[in-house]
């Protein structure tokens, strides 16, 4: 698994949620988060920073002022810039997209199960 932004600032503020939740041990709790209240939608303002404050404050045993003052001072920004120049350098451009020997495919379970069983991996 790894995290990366592509669709503009609150892809970045998503991604630096789910980096500052996990300083808590938290990352699954905001991951589930972020993706169950996804509308489909892109940059609407769902993912502003305050909106990520308020969808944080569902997270139990999650210390909000710890949460909200990381997430407000960019801590993760420059982290956030680098896993997607990572991910951008190794062939990945969106999600889901899967690393398979080495090759990025974001392909259709049928491509992806034909690439496996290629390589000798029963599916």
């Amino acid at each position: 698994f790894a995290t990366m932004s592509f669709l503009g600032d609150e892809s970045d503020y998503a991604t630096e949620a789910f980096l500052v939740a996990n300083e808590q041990g938290k990352a699954v709790e905001m991951y589930e988060l972020i993706f169950s209240n996804h509308d489909g939608k892109e940059n609407n303002g769902k993912y502003s920073k305050d909106n990520l404050k308020k969808l944080a404050q569902k997270i139990d045993g999650l210390d909000q002022k710890k949460f909200a003052d990381a997430l407000d001072s960019g801590k993760y920004s420059s982290s956030v810039s680098k896993l997607t120049s990572n991910a951008n350098g190794a062939g990945v451009s969106g999600t889901p997209t899967f690393v398979i020997n080495g090759q990025a495919s974001s392909a259709s379970w049928s491509k992806m199960s034909a690439q496996l069983e290629g390589l000798g991996v029963n599916v």
